[in-house]
């Protein structure tokens, strides 16, 4: 039996009316491009009917595409009865006007609204998207309205948490109830710019080596301070030196106990981040301490409240397309397997600068969806994917200590050095630190 995609990502175009500070059009260079109307409501007529979920998302503010309207109602036609539709938006564009429209034209397929917003504080919200304005917000007051009233299933918020909007989540929270929001989606940034690596709230380095590595640092930290005040009681210089000696030795002994036990877990370590994850445990206790008060409030709001690990875990790291059986279909017709492959781009990962590359596996301009679905390329890159796989067949650079040193595969989605093509060796979506598409 031939198999097709539950879920299919259309991205409308790549027009923004917006320039956030953390965007992906920040290091990215292509012509502006809609997709399609003809080229679309052909691509429904064939295939929308096998569908579970049509997402219009994609680096472009959706509702700048002339016919988006039109792509909601020729959506809505061809979907089956349980089919449902989605879209996420910066929502400048959504007065209560269009959103009446959309509402209508949606057809009661319309399923789940998703609007970007990192913080309730104007001011603050300007200084990350400029063109915000008061009006965004009673744009988001009439949307929780129509959502009471139960015009479509879901209104949510997707919010990139950033350290200079870290201590609002618990405010955005509060403010998410009273519109109502019904889920929030917390995701980590992905810094595209030199910028914004220090706005980060996460470390590459595995929950399983860092729990490891935590232990290590320490004990060592106790050691050395054991032997300062050793030093200060017993002061001669044969002693000093003594000292100095038992406590390299044992320095010695917690190292190689931390690297066997890593190596016996099938783990690699890379040293140089186990220190800087140290420099940075203060504020990953702030995080956890804002996390814990803003799930608190989600809770007695009745918010789903969806936050990221800080840690991704190498054993539990998992593609979120395939995980659902979804693909992406960009605004130049070309089938993608992940958002990560669906325009090129520079991304800061690991301490170094990586170039993110298209991957497409067809085109829906000359060839059929199923038959780009079902080819052997493909099938190969999604079984290889697949989540019983995955630690297996891909490798993890956030541990290992060449991905700070100028390993060649860490330059680029090439490759990895397993001998994949294309590489998902520092995907952040894998390890769930970043989110791209969400359950509903």
């Amino acid at each position: 039996m031939k198999t097709f995609p539950k879920i299919l990502q259309i991205e409308p175009t790549t027009h923004c009316n917006f320039h956030c500070k953390m965007c992906i059009r920040r290091s990215w260079n292509e012509k502006i491009t809609n997709f399609p109307l003809d080229l679309f409501e052909s691509l429904a007529s064939q295939h929308f009917s096998k569908l579970y979920r049509v997402i219009f998302m994609g680096i472009g503010e959706v509702l700048t595409h002339p016919h988006f309207l039109k792509f909601i109602e020729i959506a809505a036609k061809y979907l089956p009865d349980n089919g449902k539709i989605e879209f996420s938006t910066n929502g400048s564009l959504l007065t209560p006007e269009i959103t009446d429209k959309i509402l209508q034209a949606g057809q009661k397929k319309l399923d789940r609204i998703i609007v970007s917003l990192e913080t309730p504080f104007l001011a603050k919200l300007k200084h990350i998207r400029p063109e915000a304005g008061e009006y965004l917000f009673d744009n988001l007051k009439y949307l929780g309205k129509q959502f009471q009233q139960g015009k479509f299933s879901n209104l949510a918020i997707e919010s990139v948490i950033m350290k200079s909007t870290l201590y609002d989540l618990p405010d955005l929270v509060s403010f998410c109830s009273k519109i109502p929001i019904k889920s929030l989606y917390i995701t980590h940034i992905l810094p595209h710019t030199p910028e914004m690596i220090s706005e980060t709230l996460y470390s590459t380095t595995s929950s399983e080596v860092w729990s490891m590595g935590k232990k290590f640092v320490e004990e060592s930290w106790n050691a050395q301070k054991k032997s300062i005040i050793n030093l200060a009681l017993k002061p001669a210089y044969g002693e000093f030196s003594e000292e100095r000696k038992i406590l390299g030795n044992y320095l010695l002994f917690l190292l190689q106990s931390f690297r066997d036990k890593s190596f016996s877990s099938g783990l690699s370590i890379n040293f140089d981040k186990i220190i800087q994850v140290s420099k940075k445990f203060e504020i990953f206790q702030d995080v956890t301490k804002i996390f814990s008060q803003a799930q608190k409030i989600a809770h007695q709001s009745n918010i789903y409240l969806e936050l990221p690990p800080l840690f991704p875990s190498f054993f539990s790291r998992t593609c979120p397309y395939v995980k659902r059986s979804a693909a992406i279909i960009n605004v130049h017709g070309d089938v993608i397997p992940c958002f990560n492959f669906m325009h090129h781009s520079i991304t800061y990962v690991n301490g170094h600068m990586r170039e993110e590359r298209v991957k497409s596996f067809g085109n829906i301009n000359n060839q059929d969806l199923a038959d780009i679905w079902q080819s052997p390329q493909y099938k190969e890159f999604r079984d290889r994917l697949h989540n019983d796989h995955f630690s297996e067949k891909i490798p993890w650079c956030g541990d290992c200590p060449y991905s700070t040193a100028n390993c060649f595969y860490t330059n680029s989605n090439e490759s990895d050095c397993y001998g994949n093509s294309p590489g998902c060796n520092e995907c952040l979506y894998s390890g769930d630190l970043i989110k791209c598409i969400f359950d509903p």
